[in-house]
């Protein structure tokens, strides 16, 4: 993606749920990317590194959608979906075996802070973790509970 296809995706989006970058472009452009945002009022800044979301791989998701008001919290199934699809899953922070009756749907940005219930803003924690957490920074958050996060530069979930 050239610095003119980079403008026009960041500064005229309207429509996408999330708007995204491969890593590559992150890097490159990530002083650009936080001006573009400041200009299209429709997105949330944000950086949520992600290792596979549907068809990509290795991208940043750098705005999510605003739509003026808190979003309703509707996530139930997103926890029990992922644990069908994925066998063995331990809480992103604690490392605790994950079930059906502890996993629960943690918001990378907080819906408090006008995050969205879209995918690539959600990960599977145990409720300890995410009740501790709150509208605490995610970064922020996952650095105190997990040292090999804190030794990455981008650290991809």
């Amino acid at each position: 993606m050239n610095i003119i296809e980079l403008v026009k995706y960041l500064a005229n989006t309207k429509n996408d749920h999330y708007l995204y970058l491969k890593i590559d472009n992150y890097k490159k452009y990530r002083y650009l990317i936080n001006i573009l945002l400041f200009f299209n009022k429709g997105y949330i800044p944000c950086r949520i590194f992600k290792k596979k979301h549907k068809y990509h791989i290795n991208i940043v998701v750098v705005g999510l959608k605003h739509y003026n008001r808190v979003v309703k919290r509707r996530t139930n199934g997103f926890s029990k979906d992922f644990l069908e699809k994925h066998k063995n899953v331990k809480c992103l922070y604690c490392n605790s075996d994950l079930t059906n009756d502890n996993a629960t749907a943690d918001h990378i940005v907080p819906v408090s802070k006008m995050g969205s219930n879209t995918k690539v803003n959600l990960v599977v924690c145990c409720k300890t973790c995410n009740e501790e957490r709150g509208d605490e920074e995610f970064y922020r958050y996952l650095f105190q509970k997990q040292l090999k996060f804190k030794k990455m530069k981008y650290p991809f979930i």
